[in-house]
């Protein structure tokens, strides 16, 4: 088998929707990959000081968030994807900020950064609009040259005694319009499992409830159909279907990623790969831990935890 290049830091995710695709690691690295040859172009750089939390593509931009709990800080910054990137702040540098408010800590090459006031909790963008929720504070929709567009305060969902923090906000993701076919919205997940979906254009909420299955959430994939994979802590996968809110669960997870393709969900699952649809649960052992799914010309691959690509339902448990 041909052996594609290998991503030269530990990746967090990557991004496919652009080109070229950008990878981000766990440290705050990001490069830039040829899609057909999975070949880095440039230099890989660190613009954020730490981990990326959230991340996504807004129209040529990259739009991350970064929070350091021991220093109480956090920013989120855009990134243009034509750009080499550069290389930002070290830790250290950023330890000293706190008390010299000369040094900068903005990120390296950004078009635009700004402070949080609080934890980001996801991010999601559709066309030239960036949506995002922040600790205690409410939802935000920007515009890509970060320009507000409106804010509403967090979603009041029916508190689960059950689950711990089961209100605050695990996930922001762009999803089907519940009631308009062929249009988006944005939708807002909770640790609990409840939802809530809002309109882009002006932040009304739409329509909002809670999965059957209770747990809690760890990640959240729509099919953009109306099918939805989510993963609780506990290892279950629940995929729920919006129209007529039906569920069904299966072992596996928790899941970094999964991609809807040929009337079938494949998951990375937990150290294995997993086919499921209405017919079957095909599962395939993996050695690594699986950190996105590509749809490649070669076929569906895999980028795993130590940066290698190999085939989706490949066995390579030796």
């Amino acid at each position: 088998m041909y052996k594609f290049p290998t991503i030269p830091f530990p990746p967090l995710r990557i991004h496919t929707s652009c080109e070229p695709a950008i990878v981000v690691g766990v440290k705050g690295e990001i490069c830039r990959m040829n899609k057909k040859t999975l070949k880095i172009i440039g230099e890989h750089q660190t613009p954020f000081p730490s981990q990326i939390v959230g991340s996504t593509i807004c129209d040529g931009l990259f739009v991350g968030t970064w929070i350091q709990f021991e220093l109480e800080q956090a920013r989120m910054a855009s990134i243009n994807i034509d750009n080499e990137p550069s290389k930002g702040i070290s830790k250290s540098n950023l330890r000293k900020s706190k008390f010299d408010t000369q040094i900068d800590t903005s990120v390296a090459g950004s078009s635009w950064c700004h402070i949080l006031d609080s934890q980001p909790l996801g991010i999601t963008s559709n066309e030239n609009m960036i949506c995002f929720a922040l600790f205690k504070k409410g939802i935000y929709c920007i515009n890509k040259d970060s320009n507000e567009i409106w804010r509403k305060e967090e979603i009041n969902w029916v508190k689960d005694e059950m689950i711990e923090n089961s209100q605050i906000i695990e996930s922001v993701c762009n999803g089907p319009h519940p009631n308009k076919k062929g249009e988006s919205c944005v939708w807002v997940w909770s640790l609990g499992g409840y939802w809530a979906a809002i309109e882009w254009e002006d932040g009304t909420t739409i329509s909002k409830g809670v999965i059957k299955t209770k747990g809690q959430v760890d990640n959240v994939i729509s099919n953009e159909k109306g099918s939805w994979l989510i993963s609780l802590a506990d290892g279950n996968i629940v995929q729920w279907n919006m129209f007529d809110d039906s569920e069904q669960t299966i072992k596996g997870g928790p899941f970094n990623d999964a991609l809807f393709i040929r009337e079938s969900w494949h998951i990375a699952g937990w150290r294995e790969d997993i086919i499921w649809n209405n017919q079957r649960v095909e599962r395939t052992p993996r050695k690594e831990l699986s950190q996105s799914i590509f749809n490649h010309e070669r076929g569906l691959m895999i980028l795993d935890n130590g940066g290698e690509w190999s085939l989706f339902g490949q066995i390579n448990s030796s």
